[in-house]
């Protein structure tokens, strides 16, 4: 019963310790002609809405040639005749990036890939930014904090060692006592006894 209870308490223990952790993905793009954009996202998003070959997010916050803008951004999956794109523009700007996949798992359960992929930038009407560029995708959460033990951590551990002490001292008092005071005159009290 207290090995159940030990172990209960050191796993509620661990549960209220660990954090929750969802890395974020740092999205840059620089082109050939004089497009660039940037812009966040978490590395496996929950997208606004998708289909069988794509995904999108609503309201992600684009510096798009040094403005700042909120917009849509949308991923499509190759297939179907359709080339891999990324594009940007329900609202104030539009581009559109062909080149390799850029996620893993399914378009309704995403998770990005990070690295840098040469992308064509197919901007309608072949405007200046058309050409290739640079998108690079990089890991930009903070690393998790140093774990420093608190005060009730070494106080609880303190006790444990306290207690394994206890322990092993009778353990080896009363193996001393049996043996060196108790055994010997165990024979003498026999006798007084059966007189």
């Amino acid at each position: 019963m207290r090995t159940r209870a030990a172990v209960i308490t050191a796993m509620l223990f661990a549960a209220t310790t660990l954090a929750a952790h969802a890395d974020t993905y740092s999205f840059s793009f620089t082109g050939s002609g004089t497009d660039t954009f940037s812009f966040d996202l978490s590395s496996s998003p929950t997208p606004s809405g998708s289909s069988d070959s794509e995904f999108w997010i609503n309201d992600v916050s684009v510096t798009f040639d040094g403005s700042a803008v909120s917009d849509e951004v949308v991923f499509v999956e190759p297939g179907g005749g359709f080339f891999n794109d990324l594009d940007l523009g329900a609202n104030e700007i539009f581009t559109s990036l062909r080149g390799p996949l850029l996620f893993t798992g399914t378009t309704g359960s995403p998770t990005f890939l990070t690295g840098s992929f040469s992308l064509f930038e197919a901007t309608p009407g072949g405007g200046s930014g058309s050409g290739f560029g640079t998108l690079t995708i990089t890991d930009i959460t903070p690393p998790p904090p140093p774990v420093v033990p608190e005060p009730s951590t070494f106080l609880l551990l303190g006790t444990g060692l306290l207690g394994l002490a206890v322990v092993a001292r009778r353990k080896v008092f009363g193996a001393w006592m049996r043996n060196v005071i108790i055994e010997p005159i165990k024979p003498a009290f026999h006798g007084c006894l059966s007189a």
